[in-house]
């Protein structure tokens, strides 16, 4: 006969005591429903042996009900001297249960596929693709015509490569691309195409100012929008390498220098239209651009007051003197300071005048 017996709550705190063993806290304990594990896993960033100490007692209150008299027979049964537990016996029990404290290494997230984050992120993909109608950056022609353009480019390749693919043929193509058909007011079947669906399609807008033009399916009440991204990176003068050739049985080694040396720093706007800054701007001169846009900011003052006063000390805006969107910054206490959020917040205030006046 097999006795079957479950696991109470307080058994499963009870693994934390001073006699805690592996097979204990495997389990009985808080492992066994997930509670203190899931608690650990989600809270990472500010995990530390004290936090947890703090949970042990919020979970050993909450099994006890938060009744004195249940916590003093709590602590009786599962000889248990004192609470919160020392810190030693947590912490054993923290690294029993896989938890590491080590060297930071940048990794890829796995596994939060069905986390809040993901749903999150998934859902602004998804609002970025039906956003993305109001870009320019599609493509509309005749049907006829892009089945004669499409033939004549997939020969022309063809003749140059010695081979063709799959997307070469049109059908192929269509199905694969997906492009919105619909009739126009001539009564013309007519495809849109996304700028992106095919090499062609980058040809056909080389020398269209913001290379596409917005999607017939665009809301008339809706302004056409171009999308920027932004970041900052440090480029030193003697960036050191994480691993070097050395030759151990002479102890021959390369000379390090002490430090990595003067860095600059940079903070970049990129978009599909204008590309890294303006490199791809196909509009006029940044000279004209940028004396339209000076015009326009005379006897204008900055929104973000605060920041343009830690930044220039004044509210007023100056006249710009370079391409905005990509800003040197040589950063240092004997230089120009420290990069901040005042710096970030007056350069999008001048990319935004600068991108109005092209």
């Amino acid at each position: 006969m097999v006795e079957s017996r479950s696991t109470s709550p307080g058994r499963r705190l009870a693994s934390l005591g001073h006699n805690s063993t592996s097979g204990r806290v495997i389990e009985d304990g808080l492992c066994s429903d997930g509670i203190f594990l899931e608690w650990g896993k989600a809270n990472l960033v500010t995990f530390s042996i004290d936090a947890a100490a703090k949970k042990m007692i919020e979970l050993i209150h909450e099994t006890c009900n938060n009744d004195a008299e249940k916590l003093q027979e709590f602590q009786s049964e599962f000889n248990i001297k004192s609470l919160p537990l020392q810190r030693w016996v947590i912490s054993k029990w923290v690294h029993e249960l896989g938890f590491e404290y080590r060297p930071a290494h940048k990794r890829y997230m796995t596994n939060v596929h069905e986390g809040e984050g993901r749903i999150q992120r998934i859902d602004y993909v998804k609002w970025a693709f039906l956003h993305e109608l109001n870009e320019p950056c599609w493509y509309q022609m005749e049907e006829s015509e892009a089945k004669t353009m499409f033939a004549k480019y997939a020969r022309s390749k063809a003749a140059k490569t010695k081979q063709s693919s799959p997307v070469d043929n049109f059908k192929s193509f269509l199905e694969l691309s997906n492009p919105y058909h619909y009739v126009d007011e001539k009564g013309r079947k007519m495809l849109e195409f996304h700028v992106d669906d095919h090499q062609l399609f980058h040809e056909l807008t080389e020398n269209m100012t913001l290379g596409g033009m917005p999607s017939v399916r665009k809301e008339a009440d809706k302004r056409t929008s171009i999308v920027f991204g932004q970041d900052e990176s440090i480029f030193k003068c003697c960036p050191m390498n994480h691993s070097t050739w050395y030759h151990a049985p002479s102890g021959t080694s390369v000379l390090q220098e002490k430090s990595e040396g003067a860095g600059t720093m940079v903070s970049a706007f990129v978009s599909r239209e204008f590309g890294f800054g303006m490199s791809n701007f196909k509009g006029e001169d940044l000279e004209k651009v940028l004396e339209r846009c000076n015009q326009a900011r005379e006897e204008q003052h900055y929104l973000a007051e605060g920041a343009a006063k830690f930044v220039h000390g004044t509210t007023a805006k100056a006249p710009l003197t370079e391409d905005p969107l990509v800003r040197f910054f040589d950063y240092g206490k004997g230089q120009s300071g420290y990069w901040d959020s005042h710096h970030m917040q007056v350069q999008l205030e001048d990319v935004v005048d600068f991108v109005i006046a092209c």
